[in-house]
């Protein structure tokens, strides 16, 4: 709560541009809440679903792969 009351003072004194869309919202909620190294650990974990599907030779179209690891995220 405190973030967002620090967040809305920089926009009533002008050091940070209005919120207009839930775009910015996620954009601005990312860089405070998440680690950078997130990111990183998130693709590496793609990678390595992507291997062991070739392994056990199980085929799936890229977008079904990405819905579902997107799903897993959610």
């Amino acid at each position: 709560m405190q973030w967002w009351h620090q967040l809305v003072m920089d926009i009533r004194l002008n050091k940070r541009s209005i919120v207009v869309s839930w775009n910015d919202l996620k954009v601005c909620m990312r860089v405070r809440f998440v680690p950078p190294h997130h990111r990183k650990e998130l693709l590496l974990k793609l990678q390595r679903l992507e291997f062991t599907l070739t392994k056990i030779n199980m085929h799936e179209s890229k977008e079904s792969k990405i819905t579902r690891f997107i799903g897993g995220l959610r």
